[in-house]
């Protein structure tokens, strides 16, 4: 079963990834640090069984998934300094019923943030929105439908919500930062392996090719691994920020071991990330992430 599970992982990566339906939810299951995990249980099982053929053939097998694992989920950017940049934090809260501490808004503070979106920060709208006007001070909040809150340091137009083909959904909130206009995306899509990830996420990619003309920050839960097949269509006119500037560990699900990157933070042509980096918390699932980002003129 080891075997069989590390061989099948290792095809899909390797192949088709979560392109098929059926095989998304497989491919979902076996992440790389998992599959190491595997390799190395199956090594344990070949010495403990003292089968020195499989041994060799088993420790292969890890060293190798552990350079793939290593060049796959880490980097190591260099931080270019930038006077300029704004800072922005995405952050899967797993509040769905608004139980708010202190606690989160110090969290917050600490990173000293220009603009912030939340996932799954539910509860009472008005209660929500007084709980992080008195606890952010300085800060605009924008609690919308379906558990999206976006915090600035600036101005912020209304702010709406709508359905990514049904497969989750997508806040758009106009922002003024520092005298930098920016639109920012706040995506969730449904967390169910089981559902395909073409449409959800085509529908996103579609939604931000519209706001071409102008800087696009795109921030949330992808509920999607950054080497999804869907997101190569977002990939086409937008930069991962991790990908590009990060620094450490790429995974930010589920903690305390995380072993998927859901948590991401995008920008298209107008915006460009200076650096990023993932933050560990005790208060949710999801590790935060933390970028700096220039807003590049609009010519």
């Amino acid at each position: 079963m080891l075997t069989f599970a590390v061989l099948t992982g290792t095809v899909l990566h390797l192949t088709v990834k979560d392109s098929v339906p059926l095989l998304a939810t497989v491919f979902y299951a076996l992440p790389l640090p998992v599959i190491l995990l595997l390799a190395i249980a199956r090594l344990v099982c070949a010495r403990i069984l003292r089968d020195s053929r499989s041994t060799v053939i088993w420790a292969v097998v890890v060293f190798s998934v552990v350079g793939w694992t290593t060049t796959s989920l880490f980097e190591w950017h260099s931080v270019v300094a930038s006077q300029d940049s704004i800072r922005v934090v995405c952050w899967n809260t797993g509040q769905g019923k608004g139980r708010w501490r202190p606690s989160y808004t110090e969290t917050i503070n600490r990173l000293q943030p220009d603009i912030v979106g939340l996932i799954e920060a539910g509860g009472d709208l008005q209660a929500t929105r007084q709980f992080f006007e008195s606890q952010c001070p300085g800060y605009q909040v924008s609690a919308l439908r379906g558990g999206l809150i976006c915090l600035s340091r600036g101005t912020a137009g209304e702010g709406s919500v709508s359905t990514l083909a049904g497969g989750g959904k997508c806040g758009q909130v106009s922002l003024n930062i520092h005298g930098q206009s920016v639109e920012l995306l706040l995506v969730d899509v449904h967390s169910s392996p089981l559902k395909f990830r073409a449409d959800p996420l085509k529908a996103l990619a579609e939604k931000a090719a519209q706001l071409q003309d102008r800087p696009v920050i795109i921030l949330g839960d992808f509920n999607t691994p950054n080497n999804s097949v869907h997101l190569d269509l977002l990939r086409t006119h937008h930069t991962h920020a991790f990908e590009s500037a990060g620094q450490g560990y790429a995974c930010t699900w589920p903690i305390p071991l995380p072993v998927l990157n859901l948590d991401q933070i995008w920008t298209n042509a107008h915006c460009v990330p200076v650096s990023c980096h993932h933050e560990w918390t005790v208060l949710s699932d999801h590790r935060l992430v933390v970028a700096d980002i220039s807003i590049l003129p609009v010519e």
